[in-house]
C-alpha cells in the first residue's frame, strides 16, 4: 500500500498548534502518527489533543489559491 501525504494543524491542551506534513497509509493514521510527534516534542502525554485540520497534501496544492 502506497503512504499518501497529509498537511496536519493540531496541538496538545493549551499549546500552540503544530503544522505539519505526515506520510501515512490513511487519515487515521496520519492522525496518530501527528498527535505521538506532537506529544513527544511538546512533552505532554496525557490530556486533551485536538486536530484542527487535516487534508492530503494534493488537495490542498488544488485548492491553493
Amino acid at each position: 500500500m502506497s503512504l499518501t501525504q497529509y498537511v496536519v494543524v493540531g496541538r496538545c491542551c493549551d499549546c500552540d498548534d503544530h503544522v505539519k506534513v505526515v506520510e501515512a497509509k490513511s487519515e487515521a493514521d496520519a492522525e496518530k502518527k501527528f498527535e505521538q510527534h506532537v506529544r513527544n516534542s511538546e512533552k505532554v502525554f496525557e490530556g486533551d489533543f485536538y486536530i484542527e485540520h487535516i487534508q492530503t497534501l494534493s488537495r490542498m496544492i488544488f485548492c491553493s489559491i
